[in-house]
């Protein structure tokens, strides 16, 4: 029996899987991932040194008709080629994104016992076609659309090194930027607009732009002001959340599931600014779980300026007393066990 991972396309699907496989080695089961071809997932995966095979898989959701009527006439192709990997009683872990399709369907004609995580408080297109087809579902949020009655709310699997997450003795003034694993135009060019601002207000900044997006970051920081100032660090992409996390006082992000667990476990206070074409705008709703729960606030896209920003992180740091408070008691959950409870293997 061999237990696979499989989804991808984004790190927001990735780095729940990895916190999946990291439990995995700790009982001696080497996992295995199934993964997209966009980069990030063999770049991480080789670096931690776990077997990945990839697969050529397209986005359907946010595409137009041709790009969709593509995407499903290499579904088969894709799912064929990798069905020589999957063998009857084996267990694969949907861990959502498109990439998760084809192992979906090389799974069924095998016979493999499927499960899947939905990361987002929305349940996402691949795992809503599977689920009849599912052993079981583990939910991350209580009131996930879509969800079915054989579900499971487990939360979402967090890497092992971003579990003890503790209140920083010294409070800062420290604001930890960042865009989901592709970076976020919309917020990399607000940030460098606001940045003298931010500046003069006190703050440093560290800005993790996306790998794609950095070169335009920089020259947006530079036309504002000295990229090189010692209260601005900016880079495409950071390995080591854990220090980025500890660093931070304040994290300002998109709300992809993964971000926000991570962040709400580094008991760090968080200004999320939701991705507005997020399918069925489950970015907010994931933000908006945690902003009820007083951990953080919401700045939409539609909202998002300059002086709305200021404005924003201001009011943040005039109340981070009662968000320490409140991230004091957050207690993390072991979801990578209780996915592996739930699955069977432990």
């Amino acid at each position: 029996m061999k237990v696979i991972l499989a989804g991808g396309g984004t790190g927001g699907h990735l780095y729940p899987g990895i916190a999946v496989a990291q439990r995995l080695v700790q009982e001696f089961v080497k996992p295995f991932f199934l993964v997209s071809d966009r980069g990030i997932e063999a770049r991480v995966l080789s670096q931690l040194g776990y077997e990945f095979i990839e697969q050529k898989a397209t986005p359907f959701m946010g595409v137009g008709v041709l790009s969709k009527a593509k995407t499903l006439a290499g579904l088969m192709p894709a799912a064929g080629a990798i069905a020589q990997y999957i063998d009857k009683g084996d267990k694969i872990l949907l861990l959502g994104g498109f990439a998760s399709a084809p192992a979906a369907i090389a799974g069924m004609m095998k016979g493999a016992d499927i499960y899947i995580h939905e990361q987002n408080s929305v349940m996402g297109l691949v795992n809503r076609l599977m689920s009849s087809q599912s052993r079981r579902i583990f939910l991350s949020y209580p009131r996930t659309k879509g969800a079915t009655s054989r579900s499971l709310i487990v939360g979402n699997p967090v890497r092992k090194e971003l579990m003890d997450g503790k209140l920083k003795t010294e409070q800062g003034k420290q604001i930890l930027v960042l865009g989901g694993s592709g970076g976020s135009r919309i917020i990399n060019t607000t940030f460098a607009e606001s940045a003298e601002s931010l500046m003069k207000a006190g703050y440093t900044i560290r800005h993790q732009t996306g790998e794609k997006m950095y070169d335009e970051t920089v020259a947006a920081y530079e036309r504002n002001v000295d990229s090189t100032d010692k209260r601005l660090q900016i880079e495409p992409y950071i390995d080591d959340m854990a220090q980025a996390y500890r660093e931070a006082d304040l994290v300002v992000a998109r709300s992809g599931s993964g971000t926000v667990f991570e962040t709400m476990y580094a008991k760090r206070a968080a200004l999320y600014i939701p991705f507005a074409k997020a399918a069925e705008n489950h970015q907010y709703m994931n933000a908006l779980s945690v902003k009820e729960l007083g951990y953080a606030d919401i700045l939409e896209e539609k909202d998002l300026n300059k002086e709305s920003l200021l404005a924003a992180v201001n009011g943040i740091f005039s109340g981070m007393a009662a968000y320490r408070n409140r991230l004091a008691e957050v207690q993390p959950k072991d979801t990578a066990e209780l996915i592996l409870k739930g699955m069977g293997i432990l």
